[in-house]
C-alpha cells in the first residue's frame, strides 16, 4: 500500500489541553493518520 498525500493542522493544536500529554496525542495523531477517506471494494 502506497502512503501518500498529506494531512492539515491547525497551529492551535499546541493550546490542546492533551498536547502535553505524549500518550493522548501519539494517539490522536495515529487516528488522523490512519483514518481512510476513500470507499473500500468489497
Amino acid at each position: 500500500m502506497v502512503r501518500q498525500g498529506f494531512i492539515m493542522l491547525y497551529r492551535e493544536l499546541v493550546d490542546w489541553e492533551w498536547y502535553t500529554d505524549l500518550n493522548a496525542c501519539k494517539l490522536f495523531f495515529h487516528c488522523l493518520l490512519k483514518v481512510n477517506d476513500r470507499a473500500k471494494r468489497s
